[in-house]
């Protein structure tokens, strides 16, 4: 009997944990080049934090930092919900010479490139009300 219930506990939980859990992609296209358009499956990883989230920063590298010449980069990655996250699923940051779109998600593996043709126009509109 107790067997049993040490059983049915190991199912709940393992049933709650992966309730809790989020896969999310993390790379980045200026060590990985398919990581801009195409994060290959191995980069999948779960996340590890209280409140996680998926995110993509759309980078722009406007100046030469630390031997860097200016560039632009996709960076998929993990985070921790905040709560710019909470009141909206993109926001800008511009600081130090780097203009970043950044959009967080919270599904299984939402940070990978499939994005919508409206969600495409979106994000050349966002550059270009920041490059103009």
């Amino acid at each position: 009997m107790e067997l049993a219930v040490l059983g049915f506990l190991a199912v709940i939980s393992s049933i709650l944990h992966q309730g809790i859990t989020l896969s999310c992609y993390e790379c980045n296209s200026h060590h990985n080049e398919s990581c801009r358009e195409n994060p290959p499956h191995s980069t999948r990883t779960v996340c590890k934090y209280d409140r996680p989230i998926c995110r993509t920063l759309y980078m722009e590298v406007k100046k030469e930092i630390e031997g860097m010449t200016p560039h632009t980069r996709v960076v998929r990655t993990c985070g921790e919900m905040d709560e710019r996250d909470v009141t909206r699923p993109c926001y800008r940051i511009s600081e130090y010479g780097v203009n970043q779109l950044v959009c967080s998600c919270t599904e299984d593996n939402c940070n990978s490139s499939s994005i919508t043709a409206v969600t495409r126009a979106l994000l050349v509109l966002v550059v270009f009300v920041i490059v103009f």
